[in-house]
């Protein structure tokens, strides 16, 4: 999830060229729904979705915490690994948004601008191209 549009394409892009199969949403609501029809090998999230200029509750910390408490009927879904991404956090007041998002269940939490090469990297150690999808979700 990234409600930047062009940064979210351009992974978007990156993970293809890499041989995963990406989806992209535009909310932690719509990744929800998507994440109970389809199996994924990944989920990567931003955690914070701003909406007109502001930050709106249906971002990454939701989704992370739902993935790993809320989907208790889904052990599947419960286990899948997630990468967190932010650059609210290194805003005055907000530096907490990284260390909840690994608390509450992300395996990985990666500060933004990414370095593509890491991330890429991350990604194929976390899931395995070609058998299933990375899913991105971005706002």
């Amino acid at each position: 999830m990234d409600d930047d549009t062009p940064l979210g394409l351009e992974l978007a892009a990156d993970l293809r060229n890499a041989g995963h199969e990406v989806v992209l949403t535009g909310s932690a609501s719509e990744a929800r729904e998507a994440l109970w029809h389809w199996d994924y090998d990944l989920l990567i999230t931003d955690i914070v979705v701003r909406r007109d200029g502001r930050p709106v509750a249906d971002g990454g910390l939701g989704l992370i915490s739902w993935v790993r408490h809320k989907a208790t009927m889904t052990p599947d879904l419960r286990s899948l690994p997630i990468i967190a991404i932010s650059g609210e956090s290194t805003r005055r007041g907000l530096e907490f948004l990284l260390p909840t998002a690994d608390r509450i269940g992300a395996d990985l939490v990666l500060e933004k601008p990414l370095d593509r090469d890491e991330l890429l990297k991350h990604v194929d150690a976390l899931s395995t191209p070609g058998e299933g999808q990375v899913f991105v979700n971005k706002g």
